[in-house]
């Protein structure tokens, strides 16, 4: 056949035949990461636009960054349960009120950030953290050559390391490098030469011996 194209999507990378991505057959592939903070905003913004129906307790910008994993499926059917919740309670508070009651006192229904609270209890993003960080690590043998991906490498092992140094004896000095080797690692766009300064220095960090508790006798 002439003039045919196949397309795919998967959301388990992990689970690809090798054989699959050989030239000539599924060889060009497009790493389509699940929205970042950015794109999160804007999905919100999109499903919460009528604001008049959000109390003054909902913060947009705290629920973006607790959505971190959440595709726009998931963002949607949170905003979809934080107004069911909001009806609950609405459909208990109005029992034993006549109509009227209730078709006056509807249009006084806010989605609060208690509803939202709720939400989050019961809509679970598609991706955890753990997920995310591997499709993120698989993406790598896609979009990187190999002296990127073995900066990226090192700076991972350099951060499992780190986070084995005598767990409750970690300097704040070494959680604040390894916070920013993991941010610098794992944005969308990477400053290769950021991220190989950031190693260096944990890994000098992390060489040092803890500093001695002085006991009293």
């Amino acid at each position: 056949l002439n003039n045919v194209v196949v397309l795919g999507a998967t959301n388990r990378p992990d689970m690809l035949d090798e054989a699959l991505l050989r030239p000539g057959r599924l060889d060009r592939i497009i790493y389509v990461p699940p929205p970042d903070r950015e794109g999160r905003k804007k999905i919100f913004e999109v499903y919460l636009r009528n604001r008049e129906i959000l109390a003054n307790d909902v913060n947009i910008e705290e629920l973006v960054d607790r959505t971190e994993g959440y595709v726009g499926a998931d963002i949607e059917a949170l905003v979809r349960e934080a107004k069911t919740s909001a009806m609950r309670e609405f459909i208990a508070a109005m029992g034993g009120k006549t109509e009227e009651e209730r078709h006056q006192a509807i249009g006084n229904v806010r989605i609060t950030k208690n509803h939202f609270e709720d939400a989050l209890t019961r809509v679970r993003g598609t991706l955890g953290i753990d997920r995310l960080e591997e499709n993120e690590r698989h993406s790598w043998q896609i979009l990187y050559n190999q002296e990127q991906r073995s900066a990226l490498e090192d700076a991972v092992s350099t951060i499992n390391r780190a986070g084995m140094r005598e767990t409750g004896k970690i300097e704040q000095e070494v959680k604040d490098l390894t916070k920013a080797l993991k941010d610098a690692v794992y944005q969308r766009k990477k400053d290769f030469g950021e991220i190989k300064r950031l190693t260096k220095e944990l890994k000098t960090r992390i060489e040092r011996p803890l500093p001695q508790t002085a006991m009293a006798f």
